[in-house]
């Protein structure tokens, strides 16, 4: 984002059956474009961060003129899509369904009335009211409103932009419901001819209230579709039927949801910091950045003593993490032309280090006499604990070549390479060339009676690299505490490590002929 290596981690610490992006934090107004590189030849300069493809995003900056204000109010509303679509069978079909699998089952096993194994036939122990739309039930109208005001301006040394936006979301399943606020701030200023400095910051914070998702046991939809028709989440004198009984299949969905509050909050802080030299009429520049991500992850789960993972007497998850991220990257540029400016040429050479630093505290604890007790230290018991820290560092290298002639004839080769403290020193270090060649036949002189038409013929090759997925201390033996004998701490190997881990690397070769027509 602006040039800042973002930790696109999941945003959930507790597995809640479904994943979010940290990316979900970002205010959209203030994206202004996104590119994605998906042909090595133009990732590889990216090395280790390009094996699945590079995504820039650029936000909106200010420029010369007067300062111009926008503010935006939105709002709307959505709903569960095609709610009917599914026809369920009611619960005379179902009770008849069953109970024809009742005749065949005990037909095919020779059990009669009596037998241990012998399957007795179901009624609707409501009798015949409406069956309950349980659907419906757990869903509602979502609706969202959004406000955003940003300013924007400049002159011919200095531009400004600033942007504030909050929205508040609540989904189309009960009690999911997200907050978001982001603010902005973009400054950049010429002091002369050859200094120039700039400074990018966001703040943002997201509340996400949670309901179960696709992976979770609790999942909320398939706990409402499965159940049987005649089923229902309420008894007769207000309370619950419970699930995985003969009063109801499944989890009760009902109870779910109102027997629990679960969220997540984000803070994160992104900064880009630069200073830009130019020297010889500007053919040279020498920009140093730096960069840093911090993200604070709070994940709060609470089960009433009344939901179905209460354990009949509360239990409260407590997860926080933190993590930080700089960078400090070095960028030499050569521009020049020659041959009365046919042929043009770019130069870059470029170094960075890359650091990276985590922290996270997990608190687990059981019996809660009251709902308004909802701090896990009030806890009558610590069910589980644990924490861990980690961090990995990152060098890099790194340069490209770009030559063009009379805009016909196209070079570009790159070539990098990443050392990385997760891997021992002999495999530390990978290296990502790529070559790219480009024929613009749009500006041969045969085709100047072609107008409208754009032709550009490319070819190239570029390998990528990969770290994702190994751990920090991968490779190397590790001890594990908890290892007691009686009264005693102890320790033992919980992994032999492997010091011939290296880089994950992709070889890609691409042939491209790009058409225009009409202008494009």
């Amino acid at each position: 984002i602006d040039g800042v290596p973002i930790t696109n981690s999941n945003a959930n610490l507790t597995n809640f059956g479904e994943d979010m992006s940290s990316l979900s934090m970002l205010n959209l107004s203030d994206i202004e474009s996104i590119e994605i590189l998906k042909d090595a030849a133009s990732a590889a300069i990216y090395g280790s961060r390009a094996t699945n493809g590079v995504v820039l995003i650029t936000t909106r900056s200010g420029s010369e003129g007067n300062a111009n204000f926008r503010v935006t109010l939105s709002t709307g509303l959505s709903q569960f899509p095609n709610i009917d679509k599914v026809r369920m069978v009611n619960s005379e079909q179902y009770v008849d369904a069953y109970n024809i699998g009742v005749d065949n089952y005990n037909k095919q096993y020779g059990y009669k009335l009596g037998d241990s194994g012998y399957k007795e036939h179901i009624e609707n122990p409501f009798g015949t009211p409406e069956d309950y739309d349980w659907m419906r039930a757990i869903t509602q109208l979502g609706k969202f409103v959004t406000a955003d005001v940003s300013v924007a301006g400049g002159s011919k040394k200095t531009n400004y932009y600033i942007g504030a936006s909050a929205s508040h979301r609540e989904g189309i399943i009960r009690t999911n419901e997200m907050d978001k606020i982001n603010l902005s701030f973009k400054l950049n200023h010429k002091f002369n001819d050859w200094l120039e400095v700039g400074a990018n910051n966001s703040g943002n914070y997201v509340k996400n209230h949670q309901v179960p998702g696709h992976n979770s046991g609790a999942m909320i939809i398939g706990r409402a579709i499965l159940q049987r028709p005649f089923d229902r989440p309420y008894a007769p004198d207000g309370s619950y039927f419970t699930g995985g009984t003969d009063a109801l299949t499944y989890h009760n969905a009902m109870q779910i949801l109102n027997e629990e509050i679960a969220y997540i909050e984000n803070f994160r802080f992104i900064g880009s910091y630069y200073a830009t030299l130019k020297f010889w009429e500007d053919r040279i520049t020498f920009k140093n950045t730096f960069n840093t991500d911090v993200l604070a992850l709070y994940d709060y789960t609470n089960y009433f003593s009344t939901h179905p993972y209460g354990e009949g007497v509360g239990l409260i998850t407590d997860r926080n993490q933190t993590s930080v991220n700089y960078s400090v990257e070095s960028v030499l540029n050569y521009n020049d032309s020659f041959l009365d400016d046919d042929l043009t040429i770019n130069a870059m050479l470029g170094h960075s280090w890359y650091s990276y630093d985590y922290h996270n505290i997990y608190l687990q604890g059981k019996g809660f006499p009251s709902q308004s007790l909802d701090v896990v230290g009030l806890a009558a018991e610590v069910a589980d604990y644990s924490g861990s820290a980690g961090a990995y560092r990152m060098e890099s290298y790194f340069g490209r070549l770009s030559a063009s002639y009379k805009n016909r004839y196209l070079l570009t080769a790159t070539l990098r390479t990443d050392g990385s403290s997760k891997f021992a020193k002999a495999y530390r270090w990978g290296w990502f060339p790529s070559l790219s060649l480009g024929w613009n036949i749009s500006n041969e002189p045969f085709m100047e009676n072609a107008e409208g038409v754009d032709l550009k013929f490319r070819i190239s090759y570029g390998k990528t690299g990969n770290q994702e997925g190994i751990g920090n201390y991968a490779y190397q033996p590790k001890l594990s505490a908890g290892y007691n004998y009686g009264t005693e701490s102890g320790f033992a190997v919980s992994d032999f490590g492997n010091e011939q881990l290296t880089w994950e690397k992709a070889d890609q070769f691409d042939v491209g002929l790009d058409m225009g027509f009409f202008d494009d």
